[in-house]
């Protein structure tokens, strides 16, 4: 089992990581190309979709994981629940933009909407299929499929950018990306659905998906909705430019840590449940795929935000400078980060559904009323809270922790020490390499300075916890050999 799971968290490092980074390098060529408006107009269309498709899935991928056996018939009524909800709610989405209409007129962001509505639909559809990749554990099929939906959308975008065709550069990059998902998935793993007599569909158990799935879909949803509300916020109190310049730095975070924290995540997500009568052995997998994330995570968000006055303009353009001190505050949730994202896993594996909706319930509210505080003060405000939020809940989940698996705050803090200690030691190394030498920006003084950090985290990193560090260091070694988690 240990080797099986080894081998999905390879491929889902591997594969996510080449799907980030061509994302990434998209990314940074439609920025160059595109100014911060079109982002941010496109980003205030996309919350909607963003909202709509999360509320799609209603926790049915989770709802199949959490089973120990997913039969047939069980699917089938899964999938039909999935795609008529997808439906139910695209016509809900073009219902609202007709009233949008109505009061607003026709413009831009109504045009999106109407571009945009049938993603909602195709989302639906693919959910119950990639939930059952998931499920048995075929993340090499799954980061394919990602990795070609990534370049070939992404390629098209670039094409109609350089045409100089604007937000629908953008707008054929999602289409076209979960075109190749919505199909691949299909071709995967489509036998797997089948259709019975309707004599052998039951209300109640369409009624036990809608249940479970109320709990379960609060995780994924108050983790995008917290943000997205600040998109909306940020776009009708700033305006469109300035939440671009947000939705750069949110970009920044969100690639380090779909690369570094997400594949992990996804692999724990499918086999903590798995693990669970095991309580040691999951014990030991948690701490040292957390150990391992935390080696990488911290020292590369330091890194990004000590070095961003510099990278920015080289990499992206002078007319995203603004974004640099987002990107530094935003930099901020990396701690947190490394515990928040493996807290869902955890829950889900000992089936604690309500507490997950009362958890997300709160995220939710409390993200909603500290963006609403923030836009008052200013953008940098907004980004602050958000980083502040996700300090306090990692305090809140570590006691989840200890509640629900018993396990101590001590064992916790000795897990992301080593890493903690030397990422202080980059940022020490890198702070006063930058303002001693008041080093000018170009691209020689940016690889001066990122050796200094790499140079100092490695030496804190062996002279203060070198038995830990090295512990860790093995563990991420026989990971990516292919011999056990």
């Amino acid at each position: 089992m240990q080797r099986q799971i080894a081998l999905s968290i390879l491929w889902m490092l591997g594969g996510n990581g080449l799907q980030q980074v061509l994302q990434f390098v998209i990314f940074i060529l439609l920025a160059r190309y595109l100014e911060p408006d079109v982002f941010g107009y496109v980003a205030l269309a996309t919350v909607v979709f963003d909202i709509v498709g999360t509320i799609g899935r209603w926790g049915i991928p989770e709802t199949i994981l959490q089973r120990r056996h997913a039969s047939p018939l069980f699917l089938s009524h899964a999938f039909i629940f999935a795609v008529l909800l997808g439906g139910v709610l695209t016509l809900l989405v073009l219902a609202g933009t007709g009233t949008y209409i109505a009061l607003h007129g026709w413009n831009l962001v109504a045009q999106l909407l109407l571009l945009l509505a049938p993603i909602t639909l195709m989302q639906a559809a693919e959910t119950v299929l990639e939930a059952m990749l998931r499920r048995n554990l075929e993340f090499k099929w799954l980061a394919l499929r990602n990795n070609l939906a990534s370049l070939v959308g992404g390629l098209f975008a670039i094409a109609l950018a350089i045409l100089h065709l604007g937000v629908y550069a953008l707008v054929a990059q999602r289409f076209v990306s979960l075109a190749i998902l919505l199909g691949m998935v299909w071709l995967l793993a489509g036998k797997q659905i089948r259709f019975f007599p309707f004599r052998r569909y039951r209300r109640g158990l369409f009624l036990g998906i809608a249940r479970v799935g109320s709990h379960l879909v609060s995780g994924p949803f108050a983790g995008m909705l917290g943000p997205r509300l600040t998109d909306m916020m940020v776009g009708i109190v700033f305006g469109p430019a300035p939440l671009g310049q947000l939705k750069i730095a949110r970009r920044i975070f969100d690639f380090v840590t779909q690369v570094t924290i997400m594949p992990l995540s996804s692999v724990a997500e499918a086999a903590f449940p798995r693990l669970v009568g095991k309580p040691a052995e999951l014990r030991a997998v948690y701490k040292k795929i957390q150990g391992v994330c935390a080696l990488g995570v911290f020292p590369l968000f330091a890194g990004l935000a000590l070095g961003a006055p510099m990278w920015v303009p080289l990499v992206l353009g002078a007319k995203w400078l603004e974004a640099v001190p987002l990107i530094q505050w935003t930099s901020l949730a990396a701690v947190p980060a490394v515990v928040n994202y493996f807290q869902a896993p955890l829950l889900i594996a000992y089936r604690q559904n309500w507490l997950i909706s009362k958890q997300n319930m709160a995220r939710v509210v409390s993200g909603v009323a500290l963006t609403a505080i923030g836009s008052l003060i200013g953008l940098e405000a907004v980004v602050v809270l958000f980083v502040a939020q996700g300090y306090a809940f990692m305090v809140f989940n570590w006691m989840m922790i200890k509640k629900v698996a018993g396990w101590t705050l001590r064992e916790n803090l000795v897990n992301i020490a080593p890493a903690s200690f030397a990422t202080a030691g980059l940022a020490a190394a890198m702070f006063a390499c930058t303002n001693g030498l008041r080093l000018q920006t170009n691209w020689s003084n940016l690889a001066l300075i990122a050796s200094v950090g790499v140079a100092a985290y490695l030496a804190v990193l062996l002279l203060v916890s070198r038995d830990a560090s090295l512990a860790l260091i093995r563990d991420a070694v026989r990971l990516f050999s292919r011999r056990t988690v």
